[in-house]
Parts: structure tokens; sequence; C-alpha cells
């Protein structure tokens, strides 16, 4: 065996771990900087979200509201035109 293609040998050994681990951590970085990013995301849709969304119970309560107040109103109308 050629000195040569030992040298070459151990450096390909010695290389393979230090590219394997670089590319590792590039890759797990961008994931971890990923997840940061949509826990933040995440996180600004839970604040925005009661101001966004309303309930059905609360949205169905107001209609019951809205109803009753404008039948009052057509009975008032009603009472008026009888007159």
């Amino acid at each position: 065996m050629n000195i040569y293609e030992t040298i070459l040998g151990l450096a390909v050994v010695f290389a393979i771990p230090g590219v394997t681990w670089f590319l590792v951590n590039r890759c797990t970085r961008g994931i971890a900087e990923e997840l940061c990013s949509i826990k933040d995301r995440q996180h600004k849709l839970r604040e925005q979200l009661p101001i966004d969304y309303v309930r059905s119970e609360r949205y169905t309560r107001d209609i019951q509201d809205i109803k009753a107040l404008l039948q009052g109103i057509f009975n008032k109308l009603d009472q008026k035109a009888d007159k």
C-alpha cells in the first residue's frame, strides 16, 4: 500500500465525522430556528384569538337579544298603526 493512499484514507476517516457533524449541526440549527418561529407565531395567534374570534354561544345570545329588541320595536309600531 502506498503512503499516499494511507494518508488519503486517514484524511477521509477523520474528515467524515467532521463533515457529518457540520451538516447535522446546520440542519438542527435550522430546525430549531423554525421551531422558535412557529412557537412565536402560535403565541401571537393565541393572544389575538380572543380579539378576532367570537364564541358561538355569545353570538347566539347577542342575536337573540337583537331579535327581542326588534320584536319590541315591531310591537310598538303595530300599536301605533292600530291607533
